[in-house]
Formats: structure tokens, C-alpha cells, sequence
């Protein structure tokens, strides 16, 4: 039996965030930070997080209203997606790491190893429903009616109806937990899951219909994404030399599955794409790169700025409005040290860098 914990409604603004200070008010409307880092190329800083030990970010997601994200001080912040209003101090996990969320109309959903908890957008209130599984690891989805959970390694999908709070299982038989790592993926597409985690990737057509299996020569998989009539995907990623990652993609319409060249230095980044499906951007440590999907190419779109004013090290969130990317990134500041935030950058800016010699 599920069991769902409401907990005492919350004030709906939250208390400001005295570290995370948005950007001026003569931001563009694009929300990018006209300021320069040290190599002359723009910032893209939408919120700065800090320096302390509480300021780096676990989770990133953007909707339609605001950009959120989990702090290690176990707090949630939101805030504007043009960076213009200050961020909030908007909720809290109750563990010490969250690196999921979702987000509908009304509420944002995290997991928290065998709990779902989900906020009320206006702060009216927020809850819980315990899972049978420790889902760390896991994958979280959402449609008009359902939020999804993926078990680590796709043994089994768990469904929260929005409104009852009832909670159904599907099991992909054959399939036990994986706790070797990697980061298990969960898209919904045509009314169908694919789920995808360390070497698999399934199809399953519908709630409670078989699971086609699709991919099972994965090599540590993360970052699973649709675009372009198939499936890409990262494996063995590292930010460290001792592995030899590489992206592989899986044609849907004649199951043909392509390894492509070894490329040093991918980390485990999830992959966001265009709208059009044409470019799939990840990050490593040092650069944001975009992976043609005509071409099956990686260029270095921002590499890291050498004098750590713009960017010292990328992290490994990165989110999409359809219009920008969004992403957490560190920069060096001359007396103040390492400090974290979350920038954001126009898609048209990066593709008119792709297109230059």
C-alpha cells in the first residue's frame, strides 16, 4: 500500500535567496548576461547560487513559468526564466541529495530514494507518497494525468494518478535492479515509455503492455534522448581520461544501432535537443558541445574560459525552454573564490556559432 504524508501548507513566495542574485535590470530579453568573461565571450549567468559549500547545484528543470533547481544546502530555489526578479529560497528536500525534477501546471515533483514528494505551485501544500523501491538512480516522467517513476536499471515503472494519489506498477519481467550507476532515463512518446538504463533500452507501448527491448550493448548509459527518427545516447562518460566514452544512436525505423568514434573528456551530461531534432547538446567538465544528428559530429559550441570568469568547470544539468538552453556551470572570481549558478543561453545564439568557420 502506498502511503501519502500531506504536510502544512507553506507561504506561497518562500524567503529570498540572499546568495542566488539575478542578473541587472537591463538584461536582454533574451535573459543572457551582456557581461564578458574573461575570453570575451558573454557570461549567459541567469542566477549566481554562491561560493559557499551549500552553493552548488544537484537539479536543474525549467517549465513554462520558472527555472528550479536543488542547491547541496538541501534547499529548492525558483526562479524567473528571464533572471530579471530575484530567486527564492522555494522549498526543501528532506534528505541530502535530490538530482530529479518535474514539474505540471500545479505542482513540482522530486524523488527522494523511496519517496515522491511533490509541492503545490502556489504553496498551498505540499506531500509525499512512499514508493516500494529506493528509486535513486531512477527517472521521472509526466504527462496530464500521471507522474512516472523508472526504478533504476527499468525493472519496474510506477505511475501516481495526480488527483487520487493512487499508485500502479508495471514490471518489465527479466529485469532486475542495477546499482552499478549510470543514469536510467524515462521519455513518453505516442503514448508509450522508453525507458533506458546501464545497457538497455526498452519500448513499451502502452500501461501494462509488453517491453520490447531495443538496445542491449550499452555501455554505462546516460543522457537517452529522442531526435531525428532515433534514439542517441552517451556511453561510459568521464570527465577523466581513464575512460573512452562515445555516443551511439539507434535507428527506429530499421533498429540498425550505430557506435560512433570515441571522444575524450564526455561527462555524464543529460542530452537535450533542438525542437527540430538537428543538434544534441551535452557538457563535460570543460566544454558544452553539440552533436549533429545529420552529420553525427561533435563541435566544442562554449568551451571553458582558461581565466574561469565566465566558466571554470560546467556541471552535468542542462535543461530546455524549446527557445534556450539552460545550464550549471562554476566560475573563478578573482578574491571570492568558486562561485556556482545557473546561466542560460539562447539557442539561436548557439547555432550561429555552429554555422561560423
Amino acid at each position: 500500500m502506498n502511503v501519502v504524508r500531506l504536510l502544512l501548507p507553506l507561504a506561497l513566495s518562500g524567503a529570498a535567496c540572499a546568495s542566488c542574485r539575478g542578473n541587472r535590470a537591463d538584461l536582454p530579453s533574451d535573459g543572457a548576461s551582456p557581461a564578458d568573461g574573461g575570453d570575451g565571450l558573454p557570461t549567459f549567468l541567469l542566477y549566481e547560487t554562491g561560493a559557499g559549500v551549500g552553493s552548488p547545484i544537484y537539479a536543474l528543470h525549467v517549465d513554462s513559468g520558472a527555472v528550479y533547481w536543488v542547491q547541496r544546502d538541501q534547499g529548492i530555489y525558483r526562479g524567473s526564466r528571464d533572471g530579471r526578479g530575484p530567486a527564492v529560497r522555494w522549498g526543501a528536500i528532506k534528505g541530502p541529495y535530490s538530482d530529479t525534477l518535474t514539474s505540471d501546471d500545479q505542482r513540482v515533483y522530486w524523488i527522494e530514494h523511496s519517496k515522491l514528494l511533490y509541492k503545490d505551485k502556489n504553496g498551498s501544500g505540499e506531500g509525499e507518497v512512499v514508493l516500494p523501491w529506493d528509486h535513486t538512480g531512477g527517472a521521472l516522467a509526466i504527462d496530464d494525468r500521471y507522474v512516472y517513476t523508472a526504478m533504476p536499471g527499468c525493472p519496474a515503472i510506477l505511475r501516481l494518478d495526480k488527483q487520487s494519489l493512487a499508485l500502479e506498477e508495471m514490471d518489465i519481467p527479466g529485469i532486475a535492479a542495477d546499482p552499478r550507476g549510470g543514469m536510467t532515463t524515462l521519455r513518453l512518446r505516442d503514448g508509450g515509455f522508453y525507458c533506458a538504463g546501464w545497457s538497455n533500452i526498452f519500448w513499451i507501448a502502452g500501461w501494462q503492455q509488453p517491453a520490447q527491448k531495443l538496445v542491449s550493448s550499452a555501455n554505462r548509459l546516460w543522457g537517452m534522448a529522442p531526435a531525428a527518427g532515433s534514439l542517441y545516447w552517451i556511453n561510459n562518460p568521464s570527465p577523466t581520461a581513464s575512460h573512452s566514452p562515445y555516443m551511439s544512436r539507434l535507428q527506429l525505423d530499421s533498429g540498425a544501432v550505430t557506435d560512433f568514434p570515441e571522444e575524450g573528456g564526455i561527462g555524464p551530461s543529460n542530452l537535450v535537443a533542438t525542437s527540430d531534432g538537428a543538434w544534441l547538446f551535452r557538457t563535460s567538465v570543460t566544454v558544452l558541445h553539440a552533436f549533429s544528428t545529420a552529420s553525427n559530429v561533435t563541435s566544442d559550441v562554449l568551451p571553458y574560459d582558461r581565466t574561469g570568469r565566465r566558466v571554470a568547470a560546467y556541471g552535468s544539468q542542462i535543461d530546455s525552454d524549446g527557445e534556450a538552453l539552460y545550464f550549471t556551470a562554476a566560475r573563478d572570481i578573482d578574491g571570492v573564490g568558486r562561485v556556482y549558478g545557473v546561466h542560460k543561453v539562447p539557442f539561436s545564439y548557439l547555432l550561429g556559432r555552429l554555422k561560423k568557420p
